[in-house]
């Protein structure tokens, strides 16, 4: 009978013994849990500011390709216009070569009026 007081001890001992190393599994559970909303929260502070900036890119991306694309067609308006005025200058120069003809032949008969 000596020996079921010894067990009955040993086991309350390994049982408090277990409940010890319980209490500080809970604890360190908690402190990991902090820890890990910690890093979620850092992660999600980082992913937000990444966010931002590539919305800052996009933006600057999409401004600059409206710029580009307006310089394109003031380019492409441009050359339609350079286009229409060397037709008008073409145009112009026929008419002062047909005139400066006429001129010329006027010129000539007057020319030859005056010398008979």
């Amino acid at each position: 009978m000596a020996r079921t007081p010894m067990r009955g001890d040993s086991a309350l001992a390994a049982l408090s013994r277990l409940e010890a190393g319980m209490a500080k599994l809970q604890t360190d559970v908690a402190a990991v849990d902090g820890k890990v909303d910690r890093l979620r929260m850092d992660v999600m502070a980082r992913l937000d500011r990444h966010e931002t900036k590539l919305t800052e890119i996009h933006d600057d991306i999409t401004v600059t390709l409206g710029a580009a694309n307006k310089a394109e067609l003031v380019n492409d308006h441009t050359r339609e216009e350079v286009r229409a005025l060397h037709k008008l200058l073409n145009e112009v120069i026929r008419t002062v070569r047909t005139l400066a003809t006429r001129v010329g032949a006027l010129e000539g008969k007057t020319d030859g009026d005056a010398a008979e």
